[in-house]
């Protein structure tokens, strides 16, 4: 898992962040990031976040970081370069209503022009059907996706990047646990998770299931 205290999250990037094979990068100029996608002097980010954004970019990581230290903006840089590089749908999940309309209306500040569509209890099923259809990125519960998932509404075949927001609930039979499941059998190759939380629970074995339902294996 990715975590501030392991060396290369407290390393700053000795060179520009690279995104892709032909050279694409992210630029920091100022304490702001430059981005084709974001808008620009809204985003400023540090070192160690472009660091855990480029090691999302190659693989599932778990995001271990205090509240505050900006494990939302890290998601963004990550969406950003997907959807950039044509990888597919950006799937941001969050555990309650709330915390989904937060990243909605971040996503809405940060980014130029983003198709963005947000799944609640309120929204109906065919509502939901066709606005997976035609948006970029969705913000959710998983309790709702779940639920669609099980009734065939969508599959999670087109999505690029799978994010989850307090992911120490991936445990037991919450509902991140399925979703996560299913997108372990749906995804294509290039389909990437992204997981976040401040508090991944106190001892050993509970991270290692947390990482184990999420399909996340432990790196540096």
């Amino acid at each position: 898992a990715a975590r501030p205290d392991s060396p290369p999250v407290r390393e700053p990037p000795a060179e520009p962040l690279p995104t892709t094979p032909e050279g694409t990068e992210i630029l920091e100029e100022g304490g702001y990031v430059k981005h084709p996608l974001l808008r620009p002097e809204r985003i400023r980010a540090f070192p160690f976040q472009l660091v855990i954004a480029r090691r999302a970019l190659e693989e599932d990581v778990l995001v271990v970081l205090p509240t505050g230290l900006g494990k939302t903006v890290i998601a963004a840089l990550v969406a950003a370069e997907r959807l950039r590089a044509r990888r597919g749908k950006v799937l941001f999940l969050a555990p309650t209503r709330p915390l989904v309309e937060q990243h909605y209306r971040s996503f809405g500040q940060w980014f130029r022009r983003l198709s963005r569509a947000k799944f609640t209890g309120t929204v109906t099923s065919p509502r939901r059907e066709g606005a997976w259809t035609s948006a970029e990125a969705i913000f959710a519960t998983p309790q709702l996706v779940a639920n669609d998932l099980r009734e065939g509404l969508y599959s999670l075949r087109d999505v690029g990047l799978l994010i989850v927001d307090e992911a120490h609930r991936a445990v037991g039979n919450y509902a991140y646990t399925e979703v996560a499941a299913v997108y372990r059998t749906q995804r294509s190759e290039r389909g990437c998770l992204l997981a976040l939380t401040a508090s991944p629970g106190g001892s050993g074995a509970r991270i290692e299931e947390v990482l184990g339902a999420l399909s996340i294996h432990r790196g540096r």
